[in-house]
């Protein structure tokens, strides 16, 4: 399926998992639609039309269609460019937030006065008017006023909710509006029928639709914090460009870029897009691409990429890449297509939303119709069915998935790791085997000589990381297998180095997709993964359960895989498992408490433990209901805080050493030092020129934003007693302070 057959949409008026299950059915129900993704953190939708299928003609379709079943779609323009979408979805968040706090204030306001009227004089002994102590319907009036006034402040509950009413399809905010209009609608009668306040739930009707709009703001300031990862790597994007055009310079701002177009790249500046350097020679930072710390010496004729920063000396550069097709470019879309998509396990939350609301009105009119039996009177019949319609909550299913998919994505991306979608995050932590392609992957690819079994052969050198990726997968009990095109000595040479448990050798470029089949097929191996960088391993990593490429590797791999790895280390194989695996966890904790807490607090709201003494006032009820969805966002926040598996040279194996510049073996440690004053990325450059000419310095990477600089030592060059003189000279020297 290709982009032009896929649409965008913002959708207004959800409130919950059941407005998400109405609009996917209102959507799907339109000819030519193969599949839609609804996402409630997002509030967005995007749908997958078939090939034949005119899309401005079907786009109107789904947006009537949608607005029939009470909601608004509204088609997001593909002019718009990655950062106007995100500053729309963070001004959507601020927006929120913003309304629910004036009407929390305003609401908590009157709320404060109405429970002093209700409650105060009878709880804490607290004085009243004497006019309204002499004249109780007074009392009962002022009550009623106030009530309404929050009412009419949180209207947008009642206004959602008779929209969900009048199109069959009830939502959290028609279980809202429901339990306040009857909390209110009793007071009313009890004050008209006995000229009096007292038995009233005026304080009832208010205080649901306050405690909720607390609930609301919480989880709308936790939703916001979950698009942070897409937020930082658009920070990265380059926003001006230096083109010649008719032999003159001009700054422009980056999209406006044209393939062909020759730019000037200044020292301290990012590259505006991928291109080729014709003139001119430099060292760049790319780790905002590979999460490499090392910079990458480039000289004409080689590849730079959009978003890496210029440290060294200024260069010319033809570009032939530009927005959604540079390097850069397809990152950002990768991570918002994964962050949009939905996981297989959120299917079964989809089905249940759909009949939940109505399930619980009928639930909620049962308790009422029992209470009766059993010999209550109406007012207490009322409130354990009001105390049913406020407990539960539709929301927390809806947010249950897509909140940890969007965290644990974010969380991926921060780390250099790329998902696809969400389905391959949910399978990707039952990882049983781990196939290894050699070359460029377990190797680096760099051939030595050497005898093996009496024979001289070439062997390419191995990564000093795959001893120790191995170890981390056997301790994880996912089985590994080396499939490699060399003949089976060297190959199982390569193997048993590294620890490797199983080979396939002597395998040609067009067998290897053909023994992963043979993988996939055995009893249980499955999911398996497939880890490759070559084109010769792209049907292999499409015909795997998961295909993971190396970021260094060709383009057709890294279009052939579900996940990227940006750098070259291998270790990042072990820590994408581990990613999907706490992701996997979070979203089965979720779904197992938005399902536990709605089959136990609403039993418990219906009074099944009144003859306990155990009951659950409508108010706390709605507390309750609120609290239930911001837990479930910040469970899913959690995921932000999982260690990863970092490789250190001494962790395992034998330590092949450092090489630097000079060929010349030499043992590294790692130093950083604090600095203040740095400013920006012409500051970082300055400062690492000074560092660098330090001889025990091998490379600094400073960074204005941590205020630091992590150096990498030459400890044979390394003298305790003068370096902190030496590198405090060197800073300041560049014109920074030096703190230590």
């Amino acid at each position: 399926m290709s982009d032009s057959n896929k649409l965008k949409f913002n959708i207004t008026g959800m409130s919950c998992a059941a407005c998400v299950a109405r609009v996917d059915g209102a959507t799907r129900s339109v000819d030519g639609v193969v599949d839609c993704n609804v996402n409630l953190l997002t509030n967005s939708m995007e749908v997958l039309l078939s090939d034949d299928v005119v899309t401005g003609d079907v786009s109107n379709v789904i947006s009537d269609a949608v607005s029939k079943a009470g909601y608004r779609a509204v088609e997001v323009s593909s002019d718009l460019d990655d950062e106007a979408k995100v500053k729309n979805i963070n001004d959507s968040y601020k927006k929120d937030i913003n309304n629910h706090i004036t009407r929390l204030i305003s609401s908590g306001i009157l709320l404060l006065i109405l429970m002093y009227l209700s409650m105060g004089h009878m709880m804490l002994n607290l004085p009243i008017p004497q006019i309204l102590h002499d004249n109780p319907l007074y009392n009962g009036i002022i009550q009623a006023v106030l009530s309404l006034s929050i009412m009419i402040i949180n209207r947008k509950f009642f206004i959602n909710g008779t929209k969900g009413f009048i199109h069959l399809s009830p939502n959290m905010d028609s279980l809202v509006m429901l339990g306040s209009l009857v909390s209110f609608g009793l007071s009313i009668y009890i004050v008209i029928t006995t000229g009096s306040a007292e038995g009233t739930y005026f304080d009832s009707a208010a205080m649901i639709l306050v405690f909720i709009t607390i609930g609301k703001l919480l989880e709308a300031i936790s939703k916001s914090r979950t698009g942070n990862a897409l937020e930082d790597l658009l920070s990265l994007s380059p926003k001006m460009a230096n083109v010649i055009r008719d032999g003159k310079e001009q700054v422009i701002p980056a999209k406006e870029l044209k393939v062909g177009d020759i730019c000037k790249v200044y020292i301290g500046e990012t590259v505006p897009a991928d291109g080729l350097i014709t003139e001119g020679s430099s060292a760049l930072d790319e780790s905002a691409l590979t999460g490499e710390s090392k910079l990458a010496s480039k000289s004409i004729g080689d590849t730079v990429y959009s978003a890496t920063n210029n440290y060294k000396d200024n260069f010319t550069m033809e570009v032939t890449a530009i927005g959604e097709d540079t390097s850069f470019g397809k990152v950002i879309t990768i991570v918002e297509n994964a962050s949009a998509s939905k996981a297989p396990i959120s299917r079964l939350a989809d089905r249940i939303a759909k009949y939940f609301v109505p399930a619980v009105l009928l639930i909620a009119l049962i308790t009422f119709v029992i209470w009766l039996i059993l010999g209550a009177d109406m007012t207490t019949a009322i409130t354990y069915g009001i105390s049913v319609l406020v407990i539960s909550c539709p929301c927390a299913l809806g947010l249950a998935t897509p909140v940890a998919i969007m965290v644990g994505n974010g969380k991926a991306a921060k780390s250099k790791i790329l998902f696809k979608s969400a389905a391959i995050m949910e399978i990707i932590g039952k990882t049983k085997t781990v196939v290894f392609d050699k070359t460029g992957t377990i190797t680096k690819g760099i051939p030595k000589g050497l005898t093996v079994k009496d024979y001289d052969t070439m062997q390419d050198t191995i990564k000093p990381e795959s001893t120790f990726t191995v170890e981390k997968l056997h301790d994880m009990n996912v089985d590994t297998v080396l499939l490699s095109g060399d003949r089976n000595e060297v190959a199982s040479d390569i193997a048993s180095q590294v620890g490797i448990n199983r080979v396939i050798s002597d395998v040609l470029p067009d067998g290897k997709s053909t023994h992963v089949e043979s993988i996939i097929n055995e009893s249980d191996t499955r999911p398996v993964m497939m880890v490759g960088d070559g084109i010769n391993d792209a049907p292999a990593l499409t015909v795997a359960d998961i295909g993971v490429a190396i970021g260094s590797g060709t383009d057709v791999a890294i279009d052939s895989a579900d996940v990227v790895l940006q750098g070259e280390s291998i270790v990042d194989v072990v820590n994408a498992i581990l990613i999907g695996k706490k992701t996997l966890r979070v979203i089965k904790q979720n779904l197992f408490w938005a399902f536990i807490y709605n089959l136990i607090g609403i039993p418990i709201a219906a009074g099944a433990l009144s003859s306990l003494g155990i009951e659950l006032s409508p108010g706390l009820c709605a507390l309750m209901m609120s609290l239930s969805s911001f837990f479930v966002v910040m469970n899913a926040l959690r995921l932000n805080r999982i260690p990863l598996i970092e490789y250190n040279s001494g962790d395992t194996g034998s330590d092949m050493g450092n090489v630097d510049s000079k060929g010349i073996d030499n043992k590294e440690t790692e130093m950083t030092i604090k600095i203040e004053g740095m400013m920006c990325p012409h500051c970082e450059a300055h400062t690492k020129k000074a560092l660098e000419e330090l001889d025990f310095v091998l490379s600094a990477t400073p960074s204005h934003e941590k205020g630091e600089a992590v150096l990498e030592i030459d400890e044979a060059k390394y003298d305790e007693a003068t370096a902190m003189e030496a590198l405090a000279k060197a800073v300041e020297g560049a014109g920074y302070a030096f703190i230590g």
